[in-house]
């Protein structure tokens, strides 16, 4: 009987601290996104980080997926549309509702800068957006795990 309650008791603290490192993991992603969006989209915050975006940005638009193509954005434009779908995508991870569709979102922009960096070849920079990707590719999961335990949850509470 001791060792069951022990047991229970681990499996209890072990599912907290598993609780703690998902939305450890949420919330930093979130922010982050956040944050780099924020530079993006209002210059005047930090204007010697946006001087070099904005050189960034002019090499990024050159091999931009969509040059393949045929069609090479404008540098502003392009900067503006990423951090657009950043900031709104960001906001959406913190809701339950929207977090698997902002994931999907961000993934897709995660997959474009890794092929930005490397047809840049800067593969040392490849590793942020692939981290950031894995991360999202935890939290979809994690929110889908959630919402199947759930409709399994309320489908018992039907048949009772």
């Amino acid at each position: 009987m001791d060792i069951r309650m022990d047991i229970s008791r681990n499996y209890r603290v072990n599912m907290s601290l598993r609780t703690v490192l998902e939305r450890l993991a949420l919330y930093s992603v979130a922010s982050m996104l956040f944050i780099d969006s924020m530079i993006k989209l209002f210059p005047k915050l930090i204007p010697e980080r946006t001087a070099v975006l904005d050189r960034r940005f002019d090499e990024y638009s050159v091999v931009c997926i969509t040059s393949m193509f045929g069609y090479m954005p404008n540098p502003f434009i392009y900067k503006i549309c990423v951090g657009s779908w950043e900031i709104c995508s960001a906001i959406g991870l913190l809701f339950k509702d929207i977090r698997q569709m902002a994931c999907i979102i961000l993934g897709i922009i995660m997959v474009g800068a890794i092929h930005t960096y490397i047809n840049l070849k800067e593969y040392n920079e490849t590793l942020s957006p692939a981290i950031v990707f894995l991360t999202l590719c935890y939290i979809y999961g994690m929110t889908n795990r959630t919402s199947v335990s759930e409709n399994t949850d309320t489908e018992k509470e039907k048949e009772d």
